[in-house]
Order: C-alpha cells, then sequence, then structure tokens
C-alpha cells in the first residue's frame, strides 16, 4: 500500500554490486527482434520483457486483481510522471491467457479531491460494481490519514461521495489496504492496522450495504499481548485471505520494515463472536522445521504464537495479492501476483511477479507453484543438456535468446541410510556463463538429513531456499529446480513450489548469457544431474504486437 513511502524499498540485488546507473550504455543493448509481453520493444537488456509493468515509470503492489467472463485484469500501483514512489495511481493491465497483455488507461490520477491528495493506495476488487481502496490525505500540520473510499470497477471513476468509511481513531494513520472476504452470508473487508498499544492487527469492516460500510469491533486477526515480544511487527500490510480447503483458509500478510517479506498463516474462521475471527492451526510438534521455506529467514519472532506460517518468497516479492473471480463463488483460483522492486537511476522502476498457484496437497503440504499457463511464453523446442562425461550436464543457450529464458533442472538424490544425521556433502553447482566463459550467476544446491528428513538448500544471491523433499528412506529422489530469467529478474522455485524466491542480478548487463553447466563435486556419489533443460521466451514480437495499446505509460 502507501507503505512504500515510509518504509525501505527492497532492491533485491542478489549476487549484483551495488547500484550502478545503467545509462545509455544500457539502452543500447536491447535486441531488436524483442518484444515484450505488450507487444513493445523492451528499453534495454535488463528491462523485463515478460512481466506486467509499466513501460516506464514506478510500479509497486498489485491492485485489483480480478477474473472475469474469461479476462483477467490486473492493476497495480504506479507513478505516471516518473521511477520512483509519489503521485500513486493505478496502472491497469488485461489479458485472456496470462501471457499476452494490454494496456488499459491510468485509473485513478490527477487532479486529485480533498480526501485523497497524497494518492490511491492499495485495493482490491469489491464486486461487479465497485473498486475499493485506500484514499489518502495529509492532516492538518503532520501526519496523514487513510479512508475507505470506491471507484467503479469499470471507468475507475471515483464514488461520487467519498469517502464511505473513515480511518477509526486508534489507527494512527496506519489502517489500509482493504481485501474482501465473503464469509457467513455477509462480505467484509479486512484491512492492515496498528491498534492503540501500536501492534499489527487485522480488522474488519462489514458490508451493510451497496455503500454502507460500519467498522467491526472484534479484530479479525491478533496476538494477545502476553504473545508479542519488541521485535513484533508494528504494522500489517495488504491482508488477503484465501480458501485451501472445505474449512481451511490462508491468511497473507505483508510484515513491512525493516525487512519485507509475504508470510501465509494456515488456520480456520469462525465467528463465534457474531464476527469472523481467524484462528491459526498450531506447529506440528513433530515436524517444527517443515514449514521453513527460506533458510536465512524465520518469518516472525512470534512465529510459535502464530502457528503454522510459511513465508511465500525469500527474495524480494512483496505485497502478493490474489486473483479474486468475479461473480464471487468457490471457485477460487488462488493466483497471486506480487512485486518487485528495481535498480534506481533507471527510466523505469519495478515489476509484478509471474503468476504463482497457492495449493495445499494431500499430504497437506503447501505449493507455491508458477502458474501453468507460463509454458505458453516457450517459444520453439527445449535445448537439452549433455552428460559431459561426468554425470554432470550442460547445455548452450542460443545467442539469440538474449537474457530472457526459462531453465528446468531436475537432480537425482539417494543418501543411504547408513549416513549420519546432518550429513551435508560439498555442493552441487548450477553456473550460467557469458560469451567471455564468466560466470554471471551462480546457485549452490546442498542436501541435510535431519529428523528423517531429505532437506534441500537452495542458495544464489539474496535467495536462500529451503524445502524438505522426502521422508527418510533408501530411494532415489528426484528434485526439481525452474528458473525464469528475464532481464534482471530471476524466479526461482525448489521442488514444486516448496520453495520460491523472486531477484534481481544486473552483473550481466554488458554481457550475453551463453551456456549453462551443472557441476557435481566427485566426493559426493549421492547427487547426480538427471536432466537439463532450457526454452526460449518470448523469441520476438508476441501476438499482442498487433493490438493496439491504450497508453505507453
Amino acid at each position: 500500500g502507501g507503505g512504500a513511502a515510509v518504509r525501505a524499498v527492497l532492491l533485491a540485488l542478489g549476487d549484483a554490486p551495488g547500484s550502478a546507473n545503467l545509462g545509455e550504455a544500457s539502452l543500447r543493448q536491447h535486441r531488436s527482434n524483442e518484444r515484450n509481453v505488450f507487444g513493445e520493444e523492451p528499453l534495454d537488456g535488463m528491462q523485463p520483457a515478460y512481466h506486467v509493468a509499466p513501460r516506464v515509470n514506478w510500479l509497486n503492489d498489485p491492485n485489483g486483481c480480478e477474473l472475469s467472463d474469461g479476462q483477467y485484469r490486473v492493476a497495480y500501483q504506479h507513478n505516471p510522471t516518473g521511477p520512483k514512489w509519489g503521485d500513486i495511481s493505478w496502472g491497469v493491465a488485461t489479458s485472456r491467457d496470462l501471457v499476452t497483455w494490454h494496456r488499459q488507461p491510468t485509473i485513478l490520477t490527477t487532479p486529485r479531491p480533498e480526501y485523497e491528495t497524497l494518492g490511491a493506495w492499495s485495493g482490491n476488487v469489491l464486486d461487479e460494481e465497485f473498486l475499493v481502496y485506500s484514499c489518502a490525505r495529509a492532516l492538518s500540520g503532520r501526519g496523514k490519514t487513510t479512508d475507505l473510499c470506491l471507484a467503479d470497477r469499470h471507468t475507475g471513476e471515483r464514488y461520487a461521495h467519498n469517502p464511505v468509511l473513515r480511518a477509526p481513531e486508534f489507527a494512527r494513520g496506519d489502517w489500509r489496504d482493504p481485501c474482501p472476504f465473503h464469509f457467513g452470508g455477509k462480505t467484509y473487508l479486512l484491512i492492515g492496522s496498528t491498534n492503540e498499544r501500536n501492534e499489527a492487527v487485522v480488522v474488519a469492516v462489514e458490508r451493510r450495504s451497496r455503500v454502507e460500510f460500519a467498522h467491526v469491533e472484534t479484530p479479525f486477526f491478533q496476538l494477545s499481548s502476553e504473545l508479542i515480544d519488541d521485535d513484533y511487527p508494528r504494522m500489517f500490510e495488504c491482508p488477503d485471505v484465501v480458501q485451501l480447503s472445505d474449512e481451511v483458509y490462508g491468511l497473507k500478510l505483508s510484515v513491512g520494515p525493516p525487512k519485507g517479506y509475504d508470510v501465509l498463516i494456515v488456520g480456520t474462521v469462525s465467528d463465534d463472536s457474531g464476527a469472523p475471527v481467524f484462528k491459526p492451526f498450531p506447529l506440528l510438534k513433530n515436524k517444527p522445521e517443515s514449514d521453513v521455506r527460506c533458510a536465512d529467514l524465520t518469518p516472525v519472532k512470534g512465529q510459535k504464537a502464530l502457528g503454522k506460517v510459511v513465508t511465500l518468497d525469500c527474495g524480494g516479492a512483496y505485497a502478493a495479492q490474489s486473483i479474486k473471480v468475479l461473480p464471487a463463488s468457490d471457485q477460487q483460483q488462488n493466483y497471486f501476483f506480487g512485486w518487485s522492486s528495481d535498480q534506481k537511476g533507471l527510466a523505469y522502476n519495478g515489476a509484478l511477479t509471474l503468476p504463482r498457484v497457492l495449493t495445499l496437497d494431500s499430504k497437506k503440504t503447501l505449493r507455491y507453484t508458477f502458474a501453468p499457463e507460463l509454458a505458453k511464453l516457450r517459444s520453439g523446442e527445449s535445448v537439452d543438456g549433455h552428460d559431459d562425461g561426468d554425470d554432470d550436464c550442460a547445455l548452450d543457450l542460443p545467442r539469440a535468446w538474449g537474457n530472457r529464458f526459462e531453465v528446468e533442472w531436475v537432480v537425482k538424490v539417494k543418501y543411504s541410510t547408513n549416513h549420519d544425521e546432518d550429513e551435508q556433502a560439498e555442493p552441487t553447482r548450477l553456473r550460467i556463463r557469458d560469451t567471455d566463459n564468466h560466470v554471471q550467476l551462480e546457485a549452490s544446491l546442498d542436501f541435510t538429513n535431519r529428523h528423517k528428513r531429505l532437506i534441500a538448500y537452495l542458495s544464489t544471491g539474496r535467495c536462500q531456499m529451503r524445502a524438505v523433499v522426502s521422508e527418510y528412506d533408501d530411494a532415489d529422489d528426484l528434485l526439481t529446480v525452474r528458473l525464469f530469467a528475464d532481464g534482471s529478474l530471476f524466479e526461482w522455485d525448489l521442488h514444486d513450489g516448496l520453495s520460491a524466491c523472486a531477484t534481481r542480478s544486473y552483473g550481466h548487463r554488458k554481457a550475453t548469457l551463453a551456456t549453462l553447466a551443472v557441476e557435481t563435486p566427485s566426493s559426493d556419489a549421492g547427487v547426480r544431474c538427471h536432466s537439463l533443460r532450457a526454452w526460449r521466451i518470448g523469441g520476438g514480437a508476441s501476438s499482442s504486437s498487433s493490438s493496439p495499446s491504450s497508453e505507453s505509460s
């Protein structure tokens, strides 16, 4: 939401050197045959081409994500006047397949009414008629407040009688990012807030009629004060709720300063008190490590009190929002978009991540996988890796692919029962080299046996990923690592959604990525490269290039 104005922007530079202005040198690097998902030529080789983003200027949180009559519409926080936070409006894009996109006019922009002097901050689609968002305004003297406002879903025109509900007195300026939640035959809005004790909570607003809303006294989610320590978050941004099974819900929260990340808490919802209340499931005592998805990150200090918590992304993706199906029904998709910020000094800053799907599998394991529709991005047949004679794999990336491709790396792992607990060998490495044979990106893959489970660790730049692969046995396990590379943006998936990470890297901005090689240490007989494949992404002008684009920003 508007929290981007008050928290440090996450650059997620991965293995990149410090911030540098890419300038004209980078602009000259683009390949004239490249087209992005909007049918436009990327400004340079580092600008993501198959991610949703404005052509120029600023992007942050995804907003108003919906699927209606077979069409996806995604909005996002957007500054149409420059590549930094400010003058926040909503950029809009539409698609029929999550692959080919079309720009639509920017909405909720200037001129601004008096109740929205600081911008149209994050929100959602409410129903077939309205968008709902946080309208932010400056207070006389110092400070700000955010109220609840509506806009026409089709045109973006502001509701004539905004705001429809003022922020409660306890909110102290932090009460924002409304998300609709349908429960018990009623519609509520869940809002991230800070309570009177300066503690993070999620509160609810009840929709009484078409444009009438009322505060709900009972919080939707909070911890008891005795469970909160000094490191507990003071604000939950961008709350979202998805239904994972008949009675199981996932509450997604974006935890802000000093290090922003998205967490999902699994639990149930009851209305015993007359209002919906989220109750987390307790941690499983026999599997305390099974939900730790990021090797370097404990979601919050109050994790034991919060219960079953999963970090959705181990890198720089933030403020994820689910796609709402219209009209509202039980047939949710549980698709999410997140936000990845960019390096400073460019004409553009920010992109939405690739869509991911959140599911609860038959073993009650949460998976956060790339949307299956992304297979349509592949251009032509795959290039398959060859065995180099040492059970490793390698392949050459055609020069025409540039820095935009998908990789699937499958590793065969076998740890016998005679291995000691916590055994760890020298890591296997995936190295991506340029045409001068310089390593531009490296990922290391380690395995340990802990509590009779095989655990994988994937480390690359800012990404420190972790996944419990299987129960401990003598059988071979196949572990899959997937990577989407798109200019500076790299998105990883470890073992079919057991860990996810989006990160940035700029070290190859003056290079062309040319080879992929898997290097397995000879000392470890338990790990072998099973297969390595890559696909070109995009491959020139997309089918959207013949479609009119409503605007260039």
